[in-house]
């Protein structure tokens, strides 16, 4: 693996582990919700769906770097 290649690597596990406190937080706002006996609006599910895909995404970079070291 290159130095170019590491660089990517790192900067992308750095947002992958950001995006990965977006969906707990999220989560956990929705858990909250529902523990609040009132029901979570349709704004944090769509929240929550987006921060997963952007998830996915990252992780797909990841693999990228990885397989293309």
């Amino acid at each position: 693996m290159n130095l170019n290649n590491i660089d990517g690597l790192m900067r992308a596990m750095d947002l992958e582990g950001t995006a990965r406190i977006d969906i707990i937080r999220l989560g956990k706002d929705i858990q909250n919700a529902e523990y609040g006996r009132r029901s979570p609006s349709a704004q944090q599910y769509e929240e929550l769906r987006r921060a997963v895909v952007q998830w996915q995404r990252i992780a797909d970079d990841i693999g990228r770097i990885i397989g293309s070291g």
